[in-house]
């Protein structure tokens, strides 16, 4: 039920931004990512759960910490119901950011979420 409560009611204007990319048909269903194995997937291929979607990289000291923790408290609170959630992990970091620096991350910080990069 925590789930669905979003999306009630009325919609929120659309920002310039967000009217320019669905002007453009860039939607983030299709923006490409890199999944931890190296492959290329797009959030359309990720179907039947709600998805909280984090972006920060490994290096980071400061707010990525924070925003780790946050999410996993969301998990946490959610219970039973985070089974109904996918947790994705987005790297602004390609470049130090492997997928092998990604599976240590998630190991080290005990995350049961998607790891990908940009």
């Amino acid at each position: 039920e925590k789930i669905r409560q979003y999306g009630r009611g009325e919609e929120p204007a659309l920002s310039e931004v967000e009217r320019y990319l669905t002007e453009h048909g860039i939607t983030a269903k299709s923006f490409p990512i890199k999944g931890e194995d190296g492959r290329e997937v797009t959030f359309d291929r990720l179907p039947g759960k709600v998805r909280v979607v984090t972006m920060g990289f490994t290096s980071c000291q400061y707010s990525c910490p924070r925003i780790v923790g946050d999410v996993q408290r969301i998990e946490s609170a959610l219970g039973a119901d985070a089974d109904n959630v996918g947790f994705v992990f987005v790297s602004i970091d390609p470049v130090r950011d492997t997928p092998d620096r990604l599976t240590a991350f998630a190991r080290e910080r005990n995350l049961d979420a998607m790891m990908t990069t940009s």
